[in-house]
């Protein structure tokens, strides 16, 4: 964790999902390429606290039993980004190596920078 720094003070941010198809990239992109691409878009990485600051903020209803959000960040340790899962409300670990593959449609959570 000597990595990750957390605000000092309470931040807005403006979370977007996409899926690496809403970004042009094929089925089973690279983690690096949808990084890159989504920076074309005008997203970026989200803060580590993001996570589970919605989820404390939102709980059950920001998910449902068939949706998840993996909140792409910088890693923290190889086992690094936040997945947040319906039914039993779960916030695990991702891989995050940079030639992990994404599925074209799974809901991925960006900070928008406009």
């Amino acid at each position: 964790m000597n990595r990750t720094s957390l605000a000092r003070v309470p931040v807005n941010l403006k979370l977007v999902t996409a899926s690496s198809a809403d970004l042009g990239l094929p089925n089973y992109a690279r983690f690096k390429k949808v990084v890159a691409k989504a920076k074309e878009f005008g997203l970026d990485l989200c803060p580590a606290e993001a996570a589970p600051q919605l989820l404390l903020q939102h709980g059950r209803s920001l998910l449902t039993r068939k949706k998840e959000l993996t909140f792409v960040m910088e890693p923290i340790f190889y086992r690094s980004l936040f997945t947040a899962r319906g039914g039993p409300l779960l916030l695990g670990g991702d891989y995050a190596h940079s030639g992990r593959r994404w599925s074209a449609h799974g809901r991925l959570v960006f900070v928008s920078t406009f």
